[in-house]
């Protein structure tokens, strides 16, 4: 299991605990299910029926990372007929919960998103916000560095671009290039083809610049704020 997980079981479990006609009969970490080793395994007992849970527990809730998820757990159902999948990361962006609900895979997060529906279950909380984790993965995006690397892809988003081609423009190093082209995957922010990057969603893109600018402002007056007697 991911490092760090402790806190994400113990939340999952809490939305459980919290249902009055379900009963928690087993629950394994890195259970192995034929050829398979989900994060998780959980055996309930609901008023009428039981239910077999899988979890799979990443370190990042971006788009790209919950696709991938998503079609590990599909593999997993494969394999097991009648589970019910889950996917869950500290925070699960509004992009993600959707690839999930859309392929009937339930998700959690620690900000107290949700949507777990089987049986006679149903809950779901959305929209709620996690700063500090959204903050922390913005300062990684628009680091004054890849913030050159960004400029290049907004003043022509229709263009294509190869990595050393977009690391030259920018004068950055390949490596810093890089590693913004998988930050933007991660949001699947850009596609690739034959020709190379391009931005697929410029809008959210500088949307989010917008954010992290309004962040960086707002650390700048609390750290100049005056100390107060």
């Amino acid at each position: 299991m991911q490092e760090g997980a402790g806190r994400l079981v113990a939340t999952f479990r809490a939305y459980l605990e919290k249902v009055p006609f379900l009963k928690i009969v087993s629950w394994k970490k890195d259970a192995r299910l034929g050829e398979f080793m989900p994060d998780l395994a959980i055996k309930v007992s609901l008023a009428t029926t039981e239910q077999v849970i899988i979890a799979l527990i990443r370190s990042s809730g971006q788009p790209r990372i919950a696709r991938e998820a998503v079609n590990q757990l599909y593999r997993y159902r494969d394999e097991s007929p009648g589970m019910y999948a889950v996917f869950m990361a500290p925070y699960i962006s509004s992009q993600a919960a959707a690839i999930c609900e859309k392929a009937g895979i339930g998700y959690a997060d620690l900000a107290g998103n949700c949507r777990l529906v089987f049986g006679q279950i149903y809950i779901e909380r959305c929209d709620w916000p996690n700063p500090s984790i959204v903050k922390r993965e913005l300062r990684s995006l628009f680091t004054p560095k890849a913030s050159r690397v960004l400029s290049v892809l907004l003043a022509d988003p229709k263009r294509s671009w190869k990595v050393l081609e977009l690391a030259k423009e920018a004068r950055v190093s390949l490596g810093q290039a890089a590693n913004v082209k998988k930050l933007l995957e991660d949001r699947e922010w850009v596609e690739r083809s034959a020709k190379g990057l391009r931005l697929s969603r410029p809008d959210e893109l500088r949307a989010a610049w917008a954010i992290a600018d309004s962040f960086g402002k707002n650390r700048t007056r609390d750290d100049n704020s005056p100390t107060q007697p």
